[in-house]
């Protein structure tokens, strides 16, 4: 198969109105709660469409059509029975490092698991009980540990804008599928960007919600990881936030999570004026691409005049922080990691592992007064402003088989998140929005952060946003191998 081109600018408009894969999870919802399609007939439209996109794009690891269609079957039963749950019917993929009950987990290992796993991940169980269907396992690097989008079998996730740039990493096939329409929800994990920076270079909106709010399990050490967040990559803002309705709220199995009673709704709730304040560019990070810096800066005045608020205020950040996540990043790595590590393993991951066992515990606790500091910074900062706007990653993307980074002399792949690992050392709630595209058809995001466990307005924020920059009606255009004509 010859490279097959994407994006270059275009825009493409579903092709008919009964593409069930081209609608969000809310749409899809209110058509199954009216009557007018089955559960049967979306999962077979994203089934479809899976199969004649993923050959492109290498978002999925493994797909159970079977399984996937039975359920879908069981809940138009539901829906004839009265009995349909707040999901019920509506596909979501998820991330190979959260183990689904009858689906095998990889963790992006060059060879995955050859018996399926006999429980799920905490959250997909939530989702399963309000209706909601998995139905396929996402690309990650291994053990999510970069910004690539590349697997330890060497395939990578590839962003349906341009075939020959990356998905981003590391919720990488997850942002692939939903920019492309396979499924319309997507369960990612967060732990310094890596549900943020593949929605921005997908061009999807990604969630990271406050610490907690989300529990995670299984955890091999919940109290080693304390900055893993677990969140949706979707179309809408509306589509994330019911992702998170259900997801959300105190479990027992981990320590760190808690409850309140946030709602989903959106579209009554209009915040605003609003204390705004924007970075471009944290201190020590090399300046942002000027095309992006161009974009999200226009995007951030659009969002001020529609809340009615100032321009947003210039604010000098943040000190840098990629020494206090390289030492917690790596020592992490080094526990999961505990003898020798495979040889199947790319050599930026041993390497991170290695200096991993190298860190003391001087500095082990020396990254954690840092990190205690840089919390109270935007714990004091956020008593003076209600948002924080910055560009979600410094550049549009990069070549999907290069070392995530910005020029060739500086290719630590933590330069790339420079804005965003910073919010998950704090635990505040953050968001990324599409904000535009570049002249050469590549998304741009924009990050919008608030204050400590604020997310009913981060998200009514980011709704504001999508009424005045809509980014629904655009879609890569793929050119298809068997039929050559748009996808």
């Amino acid at each position: 198969m010859t490279e097959v081109e994407a994006g270059s600018g275009e825009w493409a408009a579903p092709r008919s109105t009964t593409a069930l894969w081209t609608l969000s999870a809310t749409e899809l919802l209110a058509a199954l709660r009216g009557g007018t399609v089955t559960a049967a007939s979306i999962m077979e439209s994203v089934l479809d469409r899976v199969a004649a996109v993923n050959p492109l794009l290498n978002a999925f690891v493994e797909v159970d059509s079977a399984g996937a269609l039975k359920a879908a079957h069981a809940a138009d039963d539901a829906y004839r029975r009265g009995g349909a749950g707040p999901l019920s019917g509506i596909p979501f993929s998820v991330k190979d490092l959260h183990p689904v009950r009858g689906m095998r987990t990889g963790h992006g290992r060059a060879v995955r698991e050859t018996e399926p796993d006999t429980e799920d991940d905490l959250v997909v169980e939530r989702l399963r009980a309000a209706g909601a269907i998995p139905f396929g396992k996402t690309r990650s690097p291994e053990q999510g540990y970069s910004y690539s989008s590349m697997s330890s079998d060497g395939v990578a996730a590839r962003t349906p804008w341009r075939l020959d740039y990356g998905a981003g990493g590391s919720s990488s096939g997850a942002a692939a599928a939903v920019a492309a329409g396979m499924g319309p929800l997507a369960l990612g994990s967060d732990g310094g960007g890596s549900i943020r920076v593949p929605a921005a270079l997908c061009g999807v909106v990604g969630l990271k919600p406050s610490f907690g709010r989300i529990p995670a399990f299984p955890v091999a050490d919940a109290f080693t990881a304390p900055r893993v967040h677990i969140g949706p990559l979707a179309r809408t803002v509306a589509d994330a936030a019911l992702f998170l309705q259900v997801a959300q709220g105190a479990d027992s199995r981990d320590p760190f999570s808690w409850s309140d009673p946030m709602e989903a709704g959106l579209a009554a709730r209009r915040p605003g004026p609003l204390r705004l304040a924007w970075t471009e560019s944290p201190q020590g990070a090399p300046p942002v691409d000027p095309e992006v810096a161009a974009i999200t800066g226009e995007a951030a005045r659009r969002l001020a005049q529609a809340l009615g608020s100032a321009p947003p205020t210039p604010s000098s950040g943040w000190e840098d922080q990629s020494e206090v996540q390289r030492v917690l990043w790596e020592c992490g790595l080094a526990m999961r990691y505990p003898g020798p590590v495979d040889s199947s393993c790319p050599a930026p991951l041993r390497r991170l592992v290695q200096r991993g066992r190298t860190w003391s515990m001087a500095d082990l606790g020396a990254a954690g007064r840092a990190r205690t500091r840089l919390f109270h910074h935007f714990r004091e900062f956020f008593e003076n402003w209600d948002v924080l706007m910055t560009p979600t990653c410094p550049v549009a993307g990069w070549p999907h088989d290069r070392t995530p980074g910005l020029t060739p002399g500086r290719e630590d792949a933590l330069l790339s998140g420079a804005a965003v690992y910073p919010f998950n050392l704090t635990g505040n709630p953050a968001i990324t929005l599409p904000a535009g595209w570049t002249c050469g058809g590549l998304p741009v995001g924009l990050q919008l952060i608030t204050g400590w466990r604020a997310d009913p307005l981060l998200l009514e924020v980011a709704h504001v946003f999508e009424q005045v920059r809509p980014w629904t009606s655009r879609r890569p255009v793929l050119r298809l191998p068997d039929s050559g004509n748009g996808g």
